[in-house]
């Protein structure tokens, strides 16, 4: 299945700007959402992760970090990307139903953080059956390029 393009949060760029987030340093994490969720994660706006309700989390799935998460220069050109390795997510403890979209966050504390950007995983909502694993692909570029 292909995902679709990552979409950073508005409130991402002064954030960046002002030291709230450092593309560097910091505790980067994904969380997948449920479908049902899209009224929540999608809103462009939003700044912290609680924003999207823990009711909109896809059960049985925990938050992965992200790992190797590095700020690189795309060759011949001025323009950087921000990228980090695959993330492999497991469904444990039972399945992982309705899971549709991922966040990006900074965590900041185990209930959440600042979010970074969101993507839509699939068209339709799908499940990860308990034991089973989910690998989101780091796009080619980033998950987004500063220009």
């Amino acid at each position: 299945m292909a995902a679709g393009t990552w979409t950073l949060y508005d409130k991402v760029r002064k954030k960046l700007i002002n030291g709230t987030m450092d593309l560097n340093a910091g505790a980067w994490r994904m969380r997948m959402f449920k479908g049902q969720a899209a009224a929540s994660v999608s809103v462009s706006t939003l700044s912290l992760l609680s924003q999207i309700g823990v009711t909109n989390k896809a059960a049985n799935m925990s938050s992965y970090p992200l790992v190797t998460f590095t700020v690189t220069a795309i060759a011949g050109s001025a323009t950087h990307k921000w990228t980090a390795a695959n993330i492999v997510v497991t469904a444990s403890g039972g399945d992982a139903a309705s899971v549709q979209y991922a966040v990006i966050y900074n965590s900041l504390s185990a209930l959440g953080g600042h979010v970074l950007a969101w993507c839509k995983l699939s068209t339709a909502a799908f499940t990860v059956t308990s034991g089973n694993t989910l690998t989101v692909t780091t796009p080619a570029n980033g998950f987004f390029v500063v220009y």
